[in-house]
């Protein structure tokens, strides 16, 4: 069960070209995996471009704020903290 999804940013490069590397817990994206995403409406119906999800498999049993009050009910007390997933390449 992956837990971090990383990625480097170029924001020069051409619409499509920008994310110049994806990492899931440290190890190189495979290609051939299916992967389970949760994400918002705006991202999985295209937002920023983030077109790879119009393929995807959409399952709505749960709401975005449903997960985060259930994962905070489990995990509490949380700490927010800057994780440093997105690098910006210049």
């Amino acid at each position: 069960k992956a837990q971090t999804l990383e990625e480097d940013y170029s924001d020069v490069e051409t619409s499509g070209s920008r994310i110049t590397k994806l990492r899931i817990d440290g190890e190189k994206l495979d290609n051939e995996a299916f992967y389970n995403v949760v994400t918002t409406d705006f991202i999985a119906n295209g937002g920023f471009r983030y077109f790879w999800f119009e393929k995807a498999e959409v399952y709505r049993g749960m709401t975005l704020p449903d997960l985060v009050i259930d994962y905070i009910r489990k995990k509490s007390p949380v700490a927010p903290q800057v994780e440093g997933r997105i690098h910006v390449i210049p």
